[in-house]
């Protein structure tokens, strides 16, 4: 791992991510970037609960899918 996987491992694990999800997310470099960006909007970059941080990662995914959806609106008018 990159000295910045090992930050972003860290930075996963403080919300309460699980290892295996954590060292899994960074194998994606856009999904770790909005992850990342997600934690710093939430103001818990020191970390924090479990739940919250389950609810950080799920939101990623909504983010995602509406941006993704917004662009294809875009595009098709």
């Amino acid at each position: 791992m990159a000295p910045n996987d090992d930050e972003s491992v860290k930075l996963f694990l403080s919300i309460g991510l699980d290892e295996k999800t954590a060292t899994t997310t960074i194998n994606n470099p856009k999904v770790t970037a909005n992850l990342t960006a997600v934690i710093h909007e939430a103001g818990v970059t020191n970390g924090c609960d479990r739940t919250t941080g389950n609810l950080l990662y799920t939101v990623r995914f909504v983010l995602i899918s509406v941006l993704n959806l917004y662009q294809c609106w875009k595009e098709t008018y």
